[in-house]
């Protein structure tokens, strides 16, 4: 079972890939060919699957079944409340929205 951190770090290693030369030109040939303008939340969609899909390009790397990489419910408790509260102090607003 991976920690916390250990999960942090594979999608910081993995956020990275989003930024890389190669990424950036296949995600623009990608809007090109769709004739879709890349803005949010289309840009912000493909940053989400690239990086998923670097994280578990990454896991394999190292062994570890990228199924660890799920967060747990806590975890995911605490990653909600930790941007909540980074998006107040920086004047944002938070809407909470549970969905069961």
């Amino acid at each position: 079972m991976l920690t916390p951190e250990e999960k942090e770090q594979i999608s910081n290693d993995a956020h990275r890939t989003f930024e890389h030369e190669i990424v950036q030109r296949t995600i623009e040939e990608l809007a090109d060919n769709l004739g879709l303008d890349l803005e949010f939340p289309l840009s912000y969609g493909l940053a989400k699957v690239v990086n998923a899909a670097a994280q578990v390009a990454i896991a394999y790397e190292r062994g570890i079944d990228p199924k660890d990489l799920l967060l747990t419910r806590q975890e995911a408790y605490d990653q909600i409340v930790e941007q909540s509260d980074m998006v107040l102090r920086e004047g944002g607003v938070v809407v909470p929205v549970i969905l069961e």
